[in-house]
């Protein structure tokens, strides 16, 4: 999240460093002894679209959500898939990132892409986990999060990506057991 504010920044940064400059050379001219009042008027007129620009960078920034922190996923479980007796359905839960407070989200979108299939899933703004989710082993799952405020504009996107790969010990043999079935008389004799 913070790369992404830091280059908008830049972005900003560099835009009014260009309206900077060129204010600078319109009170340039300004103050040029032969000014006529003709040619003041069209300077003030530039002041005027340069401070509109100015405010309309202003207003931009402060429209511009960001994207939700980054993502993580959690292997919490293994499924035979349908039919099937072999273990090769991997069951995750995605942590999703707090919101940081202030904010006007009503509803967070997670999206999941894996196998060809995508799936759309709507969580609450105070949601930091989706659990039970269902992926093919070795499968690529991708990520993608947006918040949702409450006249409907959505942030940019949290990427995230893994493979759903199998970290799960198969579980623990039972007991073992043993059962005396007879007894063999040693032929040597004992000392």
């Amino acid at each position: 999240m913070w790369v992404f504010f830091v280059s908008r920044l830049k972005a900003v940064k560099a835009v009014l460093a260009t309206l900077r400059s060129k204010l600078d050379a319109i009170v340039a001219g300004i103050t040029e002894v032969n000014t006529s009042i003709l040619s003041f008027v069209v300077k003030i007129d530039e002041i005027i679209t340069l401070l509109k620009d100015i405010r309309e960078v202003l207003f931009l920034i402060s429209l511009k959500t960001f994207p939700p922190g980054p993502m993580g996923y959690q292997i919490v479980g293994e499924k035979p898939g349908e039919g099937e007796e072999m273990a090769d359905i991997i069951v995750y839960d995605v942590n999703l990132p707090a919101l940081d407070v202030p904010n006007d989200v009503v509803s967070r979108e997670l999206t999941v892409v894996t196998g060809g299939e995508t799936t759309v899933i709507t969580v609450g703004p105070n949601d930091t986990v989706v659990p039970g989710l269902e992926a093919e082993q070795d499968a690529t799952v991708d990520l993608t999060l947006v918040n949702v405020d409450d006249s409907g504009n959505r942030s940019g996107p949290s990427l995230f990506s893994f493979v759903a790969v199998d970290t799960i010990a198969p579980p623990v043999p039972g007991n073992l057991g043993v059962v005396i079935v007879d007894e063999i008389i040693d032929p040597s004799p004992a000392v």
